[in-house]
């Protein structure tokens, strides 16, 4: 069963999130993003795999301009974990092979606890 998806667009919380949770995934992307729209069900798909301690944060990069800075996100879709409020991964794609090894390594983060 998977964790909570919490839509958020101002640093402070993405700030408060990462510090409450120990394993959170964010998804930054926008409703006008080609690859973000495609890549979309398959983000879906994997997070409905993951345990039900992991928390999916979107972000839509029009809306949460200012958490988009806080993250440095040039690149959309852009994928980071926090695991235990430290920033491991970053994957700036919208291709599904690199998607699903992206929420692969989150999952071994998690296994490790």
């Amino acid at each position: 069963m998977p964790g909570k998806i919490l839509h958020i667009t101002n640093r402070n919380d993405l700030q408060t999130i990462v510090q409450n949770h120990n394993f959170v995934i964010i998804k930054v992307g926008a409703t006008w993003c080609g690859p973000c729209n495609r890549i979309s069900p398959y983000v879906d798909t994997y997070f409905n795999q993951m345990p039900d301690n992991v928390i999916l944060v979107h972000i839509d990069a029009d809306k949460g301009q200012d958490a988009c800075a806080a993250l440095r996100v040039k690149v959309l879709p852009t994928f980071i974990n926090f695991i235990k409020g430290e920033q491991k991964d970053i994957y700036a794609t919208g291709d599904q092979t690199k998607v699903k090894q992206f929420f692969e390594s989150t999952l071994q983060y998690v296994k490790k606890g």
